[in-house]
């Protein structure tokens, strides 16, 4: 009975990896249209987000709510960073609509529950195709790399998001390689992790990257990973998908990253995905799927939430 128990939280913990991320974005700007000087927070779902890290807006503090990936009920917002002043702002909470909340300090709401990289991002297949993340299946070999950076391939044991079709707000990394022979850009989440060494498993959360960053990029001539400088940083809107693999790692538009996000630790989140690799190795990827899709559904309330992470 023991063992079964431990499996159980084992698989719970593992579905606290696929189901879940950040939430919601709340950027701020200082201007009327949105589109100057933007500053963007993470936030949880009826958490009070603070807009004033640098305290430059005079502590405004956001709440909001975002359900299958879309804003629910309002958005509020305070002239305290703790969500218990004067309030400002408490209208319907919609997706990329600029709202004004003080003199010159205006925000604007992104849900992003989404763990994923571009649907139009490309993988590099065993076979030397280069195929779309949306067109890669569960069981197609993937390059990735191993723990000391050396190119290989790895097999895929979850798809995920694979019929949604609405478009994510996602970050575009733009690089170039410090022997100035590739470059390229990658498209992915926030909270998704990037490699930032070479020879070990050291992540770190797409947000954090900035122009100037090292991450790892694995070239078409080489046979590792390599080093590249981030040149620029852009916020796009596509369509998503996200690739778990078996090493968990995975070479995304030729990017060294991870199948999941900074939830946990890369380590920590490599044996309480073990189980569903396992599920998936014993013929019973379909339940995986399902555990996923059903997960999802389940996740989006506070408790289960809490619990799973």
């Amino acid at each position: 009975m023991k063992v079964w128990v431990t499996i159980l939280v084992l698989i719970l913990c593992g579905l606290s990896l696929v189901a879940f991320a950040e939430d919601f974005d709340i950027c701020s700007y200082t201007n009327s249209t949105c589109d100057d000087g933007e500053e963007c927070e993470d936030g949880d779902n009826g958490d009070c987000v603070d807009l004033d890290v640098d305290n430059t807006f005079n502590d405004i503090g956001v709440r909001a709510i975002c359900q299958d990936g879309e804003p629910e009920g309002s958005i509020q917002a305070w002239n305290s960073d703790s969500c218990n002043g004067v309030q400002v702002l408490d209208e319907t909470a919609q997706e990329d609509f600029c709202y004004q909340v003080g003199n010159n300090i205006y925000i604007k709401l992104f849900c992003d529950d989404d763990i994923c990289f571009s649907a139009f991002s490309t993988v590099k297949m065993a076979d030397g195709q280069m195929k779309a993340v949306d067109e890669v299946r569960v069981g197609d070999m993937v390059e990735s790399v191993d723990s000391r950076g050396r190119r290989t391939f790895s097999e895929v044991f979850l798809i995920q998001h694979g019929k949604q079709t609405a478009v994510r707000r996602l970050r575009q990394i733009h690089f170039n390689t410090l022997d100035g022979k590739a470059s390229g850009a990658i498209t992915l989440s926030n909270t998704h992790l990037l490699r930032v060494a070479k020879d070990k498993d050291a992540f770190v959360p797409a947000k954090s990257i900035k122009a100037g960053s090292k991450i790892f990029v694995v070239p078409e001539t080489e046979s590792e990973a390599t080093a590249a400088v981030v040149t620029k940083i852009l916020n796009v809107r596509l369509p998503v998908r996200n690739i778990h693999t078996m090493n968990d790692r995975i070479v995304v538009d030729g990017v060294v990253a991870s199948s999941t996000t900074d939830a946990l630790p890369f380590l920590l989140s490599r044996v309480l995905l073990a189980p569903l690799k396992v599920l998936h190795k014993i013929g019973m990827g379909n339940i995986v799927q399902y555990i996923d899709t059903y997960s999802h559904k389940l996740g989006r309330t506070s408790i289960l939430k809490k619990l799973l992470h």
